[in-house]
């Protein structure tokens, strides 16, 4: 019995090591400092909360690599529940765990016309770029009212 309970463990042991998708190396970007990264984020806002004093660029062509593997957008919106704060938070925690240096951080503010909270990150051009969480989509900033950046 213990020899067939061995075997099964095995087995579910090799399935999920096929299964599971592989997450991309990352790509290593250049050190910003705290100093650099409100530089950057301060056209946005003035109210910026900086975790920590150095970060790192994020190559998008990366970033969008680890999206294709990543399941965040594939969960169910639910109001209160797992509403657009819930998708931007788990989104980055995944992305803080494949990147912890990484200039990864969420935005909160007016986003197709409503109060939003979504994703941001420092490309390799330094320069801001928004993320949907929902959708996986990277954008360009344009008529957003931020309210706070949180990196």
């Amino acid at each position: 019995m213990k020899f067939i309970l061995l075997m099964i463990r095995i087995l579910e042991l090799i399935f999920n090591l096929f299964n599971k998708k592989l997450l991309p190396q990352v790509i290593i970007g250049q050190n910003i400092t705290g100093a650099e990264v409100s530089a950057i984020l301060t056209p946005f806002t003035t109210n910026l909360w900086l975790s920590d004093g150095i970060f790192e660029t994020i190559n998008t062509k990366n970033l969008q690599d680890f999206l294709a593997v990543n399941d965040v957008n594939t969960f169910k919106y639910e109001s209160e529940r797992r509403d657009c704060d819930d998708f931007a938070y788990m989104l980055q925690g995944d992305i803080t765990r494949w990147y912890p240096a990484g200039s990864m951080g969420i935005v909160w503010g007016i986003c197709y016309g409503n109060a939003h909270a979504w994703n941001f990150f420092i490309d390799e051009n330094m320069k801001v770029k928004f993320l949907e969480p929902q959708t996986d989509t990277i954008f360009e900033p344009t008529t957003e009212q931020i309210w706070i950046m949180i990196i």
